[in-house]
């Protein structure tokens, strides 16, 4: 996965975006099946989704990772917008397949101390003019790795856990820095939103005003 948007090449693209393939081939597979949950994953440390199902049980886990999943931070245009991608598909699969009594779940996780920060990443700084965001974004990439908060073991106990409810949550963040960014974010998008609130109300029809 490379980093800096303006040296990804078509196939790179294509590669963020192949999950969305992945998770139609498996959806095929359960047509016609009722009750239980579906466990969907895009991981933010891979591009694989991961299908648990158990004899009437299925539980769909999406993990599209709590920074290109409800972020879109710097350095991770392509992933971002496959991830983005997977939460939609995760939200309206959620509501199509959820009178069928099939529950889904997207695991939005943070930092974990596997290779995704390591060799499985091609890391580039790229241009001078990027050097204050793509290049810091790579920097701490470089930094950060090895010194995650997360701890795979527990991460995988928690899926299990969640797997196993019968009332399993729409998401689900995982790790502290998750948390913590993903509250930021939405608190930020509150803001912004009721900043902007009179501008984006001016735009209905006026209350006398009939629609034709």
């Amino acid at each position: 996965m490379k980093i800096l948007l303006d040296e990804c090449l078509p196939v790179d693209l294509r590669h963020s975006f192949s999950v969305h393939e992945t998770h139609t081939a498996e959806w095929v597979g359960l047509k016609g099946r009722k009750n239980g949950e579906l466990l969907d994953a895009a991981e933010s440390a891979g591009y694989d989704a991961l299908l648990t199902m158990d004899q009437g049980f299925e539980h769909q886990q999406n993990l599209a990772g709590r920074g290109p999943g409800r972020i879109g931070p710097a350095g991770r245009a392509p992933c971002a917008a496959a991830k983005f991608g997977v939460e939609g598909f995760s939200e309206s699969l959620f509501k199509e397949i959820g009178p069928l009594g099939i529950k889904v779940t997207i695991i939005e996780p943070g930092g974990f101390r596997t290779d995704f920060a390591g060799s499985s990443t091609q890391l580039s700084e790229g241009r001078s003019e990027y050097d204050s965001t793509v290049g810091a974004a790579v920097r701490f990439q470089r930094s950060y790795n090895g010194r995650q908060p997360g701890e795979p073991a527990k991460a995988a106990a928690a899926l299990l856990h969640v797997a196993s409810l019968s009332e399993p949550p729409l998401r689900l963040l995982l790790g502290s820095d998750s948390y913590a960014a993903a509250e930021k974010s939405a608190l930020d998008k509150i803001e912004s939103d009721r900043n902007w609130k009179d501008l984006s109300l001016s735009t209905d029809y006026a209350s006398d005003e009939t629609y034709i």
